[in-house]
C-alpha cells in the first residue's frame, strides 16, 4: 500500500495532519481552501500513468448500495424503507461512470495535509473509477463528521461547496452512493 515517489504513503508515515483533524474547528476560509487543495491532489490521482488492475464500475457501486441497504434495513426498518427507494433510484437512473485511477475508498484521515503538500494514504483499493466516487465519499464523510459534532455546519459547507468545481455530471448519483455506505455506520 505504499508508492512514496507518488505521495502515497502509510498512515505512521505521513507527514502533517490527517485532514478529520485538520478540518476541526479550522473556520470556514480554512476548510474551503484545504477540502479544495485535497480536491485538486484526487485531481492529480486521476491523472497519473498508472492502470489498477481493480475497477470500481456502475454494478459495483449498485452492489455496494444494495448490501449497505440491507444492512440499514436490519438496524432499522423505517431507513431501510428510506433506503430501498434510494438504491431503486440508484438503479433507474443511467449514469456512465469514467475510469480513471481513483482512490475508492477516500476518508477524511486518508488526507494528510502539510502546508501545500496533500498525501493520500491507505491506497490498497486504488481502482479504475469515476472520480467523483471519491469527492462523494469526501462529501458524505463530511456529513458525518458534521452529526458526529466533529465539524460545524458552515465548515462543511464551505468544504462541500470547495469539492464542487472538480465534479462531473452525475455527482449526485455517486453521492446517493456514498451517503449510503455512511448511512449504515449511523
Amino acid at each position: 500500500g505504499m508508492i512514496p515517489d507518488l505521495g502515497l504513503i502509510a498512515y505512521a508515515a505521513a507527514e502533517g495532519t490527517a485532514l478529520d483533524r485538520d478540518l476541526a474547528g479550522s473556520g470556514v476560509a480554512r476548510t474551503g481552501a484545504r477540502m479544495s487543495q485535497v480536491a485538486r491532489a484526487l485531481a492529480g490521482l486521476s491523472d497519473l500513468p498508472v492502470s489498477p488492475t481493480r475497477r470500481l464500475d456502475r454494478s459495483d457501486l449498485l452492489r455496494r448500495a444494495a448490501a449497505a441497504q440491507r444492512m440499514i434495513d436490519l438496524l432499522d426498518p423505517v431507513a431501510g424503507n428510506i433506503a430501498v427507494r434510494l438504491v431503486a433510484g440508484l438503479h433507474a437512473l443511467n449514469v456512465t461512470v469514467r475510469h480513471s485511477p481513483i482512490h475508492a475508498d477516500m476518508k477524511l484521515e486518508h488526507a494528510f495535509l502539510s502546508g501545500p503538500r496533500t498525501t493520500l494514504i491507505d491506497i490498497e483499493s486504488l481502482s479504475m473509477g469515476d472520480p467523483d466516487y471519491d469527492l462523494a465519499a469526501l462529501q458524505a464523510r463530511l456529513e458525518m463528521a458534521t452529526l458526529a459534532g466533529g465539524i460545524t455546519g458552515d465548515e462543511a459547507d464551505a468544504a462541500t461547496s470547495a469539492l464542487h468545481p472538480f465534479t462531473g455530471p452525475h455527482y449526485p448519483w455517486f453521492l446517493t452512493c456514498a451517503r449510503l455506505q455512511c448511512a449504515k455506520y449511523f
